[in-house]
């Protein structure tokens, strides 16, 4: 009788024993910068990028409004890191990402890849490999560890570039003979040099995981990444991205603009 007098009070002062969740405060906003990264991020209204239609889904998802704008990717950290304008980046990795705070699922993944002539047997097996040739890079980029931390010290036969239209200017770089090799993500280079055959793909390095990234003083931050970090590693979610990105490879008109897309884009 004792025990059932107590449970009875339980209910009254203190609610049902399975109360409702906690509900988390989270940002009213988030404004994040970002670069032209096509076909993950495009510059196009109506076809904006699968990368971008994705993040825009798992925002929706926990109710917070998001917005992004396309700057030159340099500008686009230095702006974050500052926090002027902007909360995060839409997309980075880690050696990007000096001094923010990452989400702990990735987004997704991507390929950064050498490109070159056809008749280079150029490999990259190791930092050496890169001596004897002038090669071109973006400012700011996240390639791989090994190769960041060498980017790092600004070698002398690497030509570093800051620009929002970074691969397409590289390309003009190599075709103008001023750099012998390049290097970019898989996708985006052959999206950016489809109609140019003097471009070929020599080697390439495993896969990164891309993150969002935010300002440490993001309002409610952490509670935004719990709620993100859940979205992300939700096996629906997984399936959305791949749904996302083939719905731009297989859509008629996204081929028509991008035809590569179509045979080579693999996951």
């Amino acid at each position: 009788m004792k025990t059932l007098s107590l449970f009875l009070l339980s209910t009254v002062f203190l609610g049902p024993i399975h109360a409702q969740t906690e509900k988390l405060e989270l940002p009213k906003k988030i404004s994040f910068a970002t670069t032209s990264w096509c076909p993950y991020i495009c510059d196009s209204k109506s076809q904006p990028g699968f990368a971008v239609e994705f993040i825009q889904q798992i925002f929706k998802n926990i109710n917070v409004p998001m917005k992004y704008k396309i700057l030159p990717w340099s500008r686009a950290i230095n702006m974050v890191q500052k926090q002027d304008s902007y909360d995060g980046l839409l997309t980075a990795v880690k050696s990007e990402a000096e001094g923010l705070v990452l989400t702990n699922a990735p987004s997704f993944q991507y390929k950064a890849c050498f490109y070159g002539k056809k008749t280079s047997s150029f490999k990259f097996k190791k930092l050496s490999s890169l001596d004897n040739f002038k090669v071109g890079a973006i400012s700011g980029y996240g390639y791989s560890e090994k190769l960041d931390s060498h980017f790092a010290s600004r070698p002398k036969n690497i030509l570093f570039i800051s620009d929002s239209q970074g691969t397409q200017r590289l390309i003009k770089l190599y075709l103008s003979g001023r750099i012998d090799l390049f290097i970019g993500d898989q996708n985006v280079v052959r999206h950016a040099s489809k109609k140019i055959p003097q471009v070929a793909e020599l080697d390439c390095l495993e896969e990164s995981n891309v993150f969002m990234a935010f300002h440490p003083k993001t309002p409610n931050l952490k509670n935004l990444l719990k709620k993100l970090n859940e979205e992300l590693s939700k096996e629906e979610n997984k399936k959305l991205f791949e749904k996302l990105s083939n719905r731009y490879i297989s859509e008629k008109r996204f081929q028509k603009k991008y035809p590569y897309l179509a045979n080579t884009y693999r996951r």
